[in-house]
């Protein structure tokens, strides 16, 4: 396979998967006018009020039988009533002690989830005098940073009357920040993926356009799915490769070590000090101008002191959104417990570094539908799936059929054994337990909910689909989008260093 092929994330989604709608399939399509009948640009994601990603309600202490399937909101009003926070309970960690816990919607904008956690953790400890750890607030799923979301938290180690007595600073809309609402007690930690759905409504700017013209653009499209049955291709969205679309490549790069140190820079000792060099350093457009001058300062400084590069980060990481460099690069500064190690950093951080081997993943496994699909071998409302790449039997029967899945398999199997144990082996997400089967991803998935509207210059929809699609596919089947993560000017999130919080419990 071509290497620049695969370094492009323009050819992250294939052409195949994104051209799935054909108007010709529609009848009387021979009357649609010439001028509907190509993608119209749209853009995505202008301010973070255009993209809202929110949870289903969960179940909680009060909760009344006729509340249905209703989904969070991102307002400040709560979303529970009957909502009972009178009594303590406790959830067992995998050692089988059993410790406080409490729940809590976290709604945020202009931060990764992980962001969000490690914010929400720092603010717990100073109130409490005591550290709460990151790893002590759990979530079912990453969200959006590019949106205003909420989802449901989980904090362990901390009671009931605890909370109660944390303050909360003001949250200023419009701003990078949270807050918490519908604070409870919880004898539930929550895992991956157990929130099942997500709710989105989103809005795609079309520049020049009347309302009428939109309606007429977009109306053939929504029937041809409807016509599907609301059925439409679960392909990995280009958010998977993050801010500079290059994680696939480092996903590749922490496999297989194909990442050459740079002149003046000592030859790597491993695959995961390639893959976390270049993970560090390598700079894009995309990015603003102070994150690659950070990069770049910081590269000089590898090897040698990564106290100078902790320090060099400390300053800029947030307003940058460089708060997962920073994290490495904390814990490599702390010599005595890490050592140094980019091995020991990778294991503490298995969750952040999985990100890598997804997307390299996701990279294959959108190649495979694509190549389904094109063949007529999957067709909406199939039960069909695909597996993960992974070591198990099952994955590379299905990969080892096509030449591009070979190249992934030869890919896999130059993996050291920390990276196959910790990213490769099928495991059970509640209890950690291996495998014996990938798991497997449907090749469709259906569209709940669907409703849409238009004004001038803005086309606006909402729906629900299972956790982990990607509403930005069903929106680049209907529209020509721009890049999913544009580049945005310093100012307009330099309030992103401050830290904002609020409670509306």
């Amino acid at each position: 396979m071509n290497n620049v092929a695969y370094e492009n994330p323009q050819e992250f989604l294939p052409e195949e998967v994104l051209d799935f709608i054909d108007l010709a399939r529609l009848p009387q399509s021979e009357h649609f006018p010439q001028n509907i009948r190509g993608k119209w640009l749209g853009g995505l994601k202008r301010s973070p009020e255009d993209f809202e990603v929110v949870e289903p309600v969960p179940d909680y202490p009060g909760r009344p039988e006729n509340l249905g399937n209703a989904f969070l909101t991102t307002g400040p009003d709560s979303d529970m009533p009957g909502l009972n926070t009178g009594s303590e309970l406790t959830v067992e960690l995998r050692n089988g002690v059993r410790v406080p816990a409490v729940a809590a919607t976290l709604v945020k904008t202009r931060l990764t989830t992980w962001a969000a956690v490690d914010w929400l953790a720092k603010h717990l400890s100073q109130i409490l005098g005591r550290r709460i750890a990151p790893q002590q607030i759990h979530t079912s799923g990453l969200k959006d940073r590019w949106a205003v979301t909420a989802q449901t938290a989980v904090v362990t180690g901390v009671t009931m009357e605890e909370m109660r007595r944390v303050s909360w600073w003001p949250y200023s809309q419009g701003r990078a920040g949270f807050f918490l609402k519908d604070i409870r007690p919880t004898d539930r930690k929550v895992y991956k993926g157990d929130h099942l759905a997500n709710g989105f409504r989103i809005k795609v700017r079309v520049e020049g356009k009347s309302k009428a013209e939109i309606e007429e653009y977009i109306n053939p499209r929504i029937e041809f799915l409807a016509r599907g049955n609301w059925w439409i291709p679960n392909a990995f969205g280009r958010q998977r490769l993050g801010r500079r679309q290059n994680l696939h490549v480092v996903g590749r790069t922490l496999l297989t070590g194909d990442h050459k140190s740079p002149e003046g820079c000592n030859p790597f000792i491993s695959a995961v000090e390639a893959a976390t060099f270049r993970f560090l350093f390598e700079t894009s457009d995309n990015e603003q101008p102070t994150a690659t001058e950070t990069r770049k300062e910081m590269q000089g400084q590898w090897q040698y002191n990564f106290q100078e590069m902790e320090q060099t980060l400390r300053r800029v990481y947030r307003k940058v959104n460089m708060s997962f460099e920073y994290k490495i690069v904390q814990k490599l500064a702390d010599t005595d417990e890490f050592g140094g190690s980019c091995e020991a950093v990778m294991e503490d951080m298995n969750d952040e570094f999985s990100l890598w081997v997804g997307a390299w993943q996701a990279y294959y496994w959108n190649r495979h539908l694509a190549r389904e699909l094109t063949a007529g071998r999957l067709r909406p409302g199939m039960n069909a799936a695909i597996p993960l790449l992974m070591s198990s039997n099952d994955s590379k029967r299905y990969y080892g059929r096509t030449d591009i899945g070979q190249q992934a398999l030869r890919e896999m199997d130059k993996a050291e054994p920390i990276v196959r144990d910790l990213f490769l082996t099928p495991r059970d997400r509640r209890t950690g337990c291996e495998k014996p089967n990938a798991p497997w991803r449907k090749a469709f998935i259906k569209v709940d909910g669907f409703e849409h509207s238009a004004e001038d210059g803005v086309w606006t929809c909402s729906f629900a689909l299972r956790s982990g699609s990607y509403a930005t596919m069903l929106a680049g089947l209907l529209w020509d989008l721009s890049d999913p993560d544009d580049v945005e000017s310093e100012t307009s999130r330099s309030a992103e260093g401050e830290n904002e919080l609020v409670s509306a419990s």
